[in-house]
């Protein structure tokens, strides 16, 4: 079984190759479509032929949720992966209030959730007790 290094560089020359691929095919494109054009008269155009990104952005998505299952992700990581992965829909601002009102969310469960201290008795208890 190959190991992650191996397989991370296999899958950059992958995404290379994909992205030259695509590159010499818009260019073929665009020269044909355009002598195409030109012969009707009309301007030539551009032809872009986009890399589908889909099953690299679904792989890291269910890599983060399997980490996160585990224990090994902490949410501010998966959270800033998962942004990347959204672009520019999701600013650094959203971002950053998004983690702030997690950790108060966590903070109140925390605090909610907890043993009451040897010191919370009410006061009445306390006197019936002497």
């Amino acid at each position: 079984m190959p190991s992650g290094v191996a397989l991370e560089e296999a899958n950059r020359g992958f995404l290379q190759e994909t992205a030259a691929l695509t590159g010499a095919i818009s260019r073929v494109l665009t020269d044909v479509v355009s002598d195409f054009l030109g012969l009707l008269g009309l301007p030539p155009v551009d032809v872009h032929v986009p890399v589908d990104k889909s099953y690299t952005r679904d792989l890291v998505i269910r890599t983060l949720q399997a980490g996160m299952d585990l224990g090994a992700v902490p949410i501010s990581v998966a959270a800033r992966v998962f942004q990347t992965q959204l672009g520019a829909a999701y600013s650094d601002a959203e971002l950053e209030r998004f983690l702030a009102e997690l950790e108060a969310r966590e903070q109140v469960h925390s605090f909610l959730t907890s043993p009451p201290l040897d010191n919370d008795e009410p006061e009445e208890e306390a006197e019936v007790a002497a």
